[in-house]
């Protein structure tokens, strides 16, 4: 799968968030470089490894379901590589928006994710203002590097 998305610093939580779907998410990196990366996620929704890796439009994602024994026994090895937040999942027109609102050392960010079925959707994409800024690309704002600055 190809993921294309795109992310906004939300300047500040709609009024509204609450009422949205939401659940926490651990997140723990075994391994990052500029090519790749490979995390753990746990939420109520997943508990997987998944291996992302860049490509020219968006990042190539696989991935692959985790037994408890299996959480367990990896997840030691993301010490010092972590990240927690809550996601929000919102509709926005035929979209689905994913607010992420981080705790821990990262209290205080939010973010909203896009994602898209092209990378042409993704350049036409309009956002509103309250969106705020795009810091897509960022390196500050990825999570690889929240979890290793600051988790």
């Amino acid at each position: 799968m190809i993921e294309i998305e795109r992310k906004f610093l939300l300047p500040q939580l709609p009024p509204d968030l609450e009422t949205h779907l939401h659940y926490e998410i651990a997140q723990g990196y075994l391994a990052i470089d500029e090519n790749a990366e490979t995390r753990l996620r746990r939420s109520v929704r997943e508990q997987c490894l998944t291996v992302k890796q860049r490509a020219k439009v968006g990042r190539k994602e696989i991935n692959v379901p985790l037994t408890e024994e299996q959480w367990q026994e990896l997840w030691p090895m993301t010490n010092g590589r972590r990240l927690y937040k809550r996601r929000y999942e919102m509709p926005y027109g035929d979209l689905l928006i994913e607010i992420d609102v981080y705790f821990g050392q990262n209290a205080g960010l939010a973010v909203i994710e896009v994602e898209f079925p092209s990378g042409e959707a993704a350049e036409a994409f309009n956002p509103p203002e309250w969106f705020g800024r795009d810091v897509t690309g960022e390196a500050a704002y990825r999570n690889t590097t929240l979890a290793t600055e600051c988790g």
